[in-house]
């Protein structure tokens, strides 16, 4: 991550013809700016989030310094018109990845939900992610496709109830309403996977619970290997130790590489070696690849 200040940030021109046409001043809006770039990526997200249906947005603007009532007294909050809200939102997301590259990064690869949120891609992360909340909350099938049956509805009372057990507010439901179809399909998809991923692991805990790994010292004895320095307590591990979370949303960005981690596992499994002992052993185990390589 890199920081950044107000002063350094440069607003997209779309922005600024915005800012002129509705005679607000850039400085008017800086505070705003300072405010998001230091607030965590979840919380951000959701100001975001909530800034994109009027019924909900006076409060997240307010967080931000900023108020769309004209009668408002209060001292710290500068006025904005509402023709402003939605080009402020979108700016404020492009700047906050300016400074935090990975955010929201993963969530355009659900094309379809993509193209019907008309490419906003804010509208595609907050629909996922509650689908992903809800996929992890209720894990039985019946309701699962109670609330495909509701979506796929040609019945406005139903499509509104499936989104309201998704846990989208009146308001969201309203806006998300005509992409209830297009919702439903990503929600099967997303169940699909998660069984999917269930069944693997099942199937993992099976096969660990049968029969034992070999130990990688009787399949090749590493210790004998000169050029491989020994591991000692209290050693500095020369990699960067990763920061990642794992996470649904981490998942859903790297779904094919995880595929491929599981098939690993597999082939791994299959001949009796035990994964987590080759990656505790990563440095010797890449020393002794290196040594043959050298030779061939």
């Amino acid at each position: 991550m890199t920081s950044t200040t107000v002063q350094e940030m440069k607003f997209r021109n779309k922005f600024q013809n915005w800012l002129s046409k509705t005679g607000v001043p850039e400085a008017i809006v800086a505070m705003a700016f300072t405010i998001a770039m230091k607030m965590d990526e979840d919380s951000f997200f959701w100001l975001l989030w909530k800034l994109s249906f009027d019924v909900c947005r006076e409060k997240s603007l307010n967080k931000l310094g900023l108020t769309t009532d004209e009668t408002s007294t209060e001292e710290d909050l500068e006025f904005i018109p509402n023709e402003l809200v939605q080009p402020l939102r979108n700016e404020l997301r492009y700047q906050y990845q300016q400074v935090h590259e990975e955010f929201l990064s993963g969530y355009d690869s659900e094309e379809e939900l993509y193209n019907a949120t008309e490419k906003d891609i804010i509208f595609t992360a907050g629909i996922i992610k509650r689908l992903y909340k809800y996929i992890k909350t209720h894990g039985n099938v019946d309701v699962r496709n109670k609330v495909i049956f509701l979506l796929q509805s040609s019945k406005e009372n139903f499509v509104f109830g499936g989104l309201k057990e998704l846990g989208f507010s009146n308001a969201e439901a309203t806006v998300l309403s005509p992409m209830a179809g297009v919702i439903a399909s990503i929600f099967k998809k997303m169940v699909a996977r998660d069984d999917e991923y269930n069944r693997h692991r099942a199937s993992i805990g099976k096969t660990m619970t049968s029969k034992p790994f070999a130990k990688l010292e009787n399949l090749i004895d590493i210790s004998t290997l000169s050029d491989v320095p020994a591991k000692t307590e209290g050693t500095q591990e020369t990699k960067e130790e990763s920061t990642c979370q794992l996470s649904a949303e981490t998942v859903l960005a790297n779904i094919e590489l995880f595929k491929q981690f599981f098939d690993i596992v597999d082939k791994f499994d299959a001949v009796g070696i035990d994964p987590f002992e080759a990656l505790e052993k990563e440095i010797e185990i890449q020393a002794l690849v290196s040594s043959l390589e050298a030779l061939s």
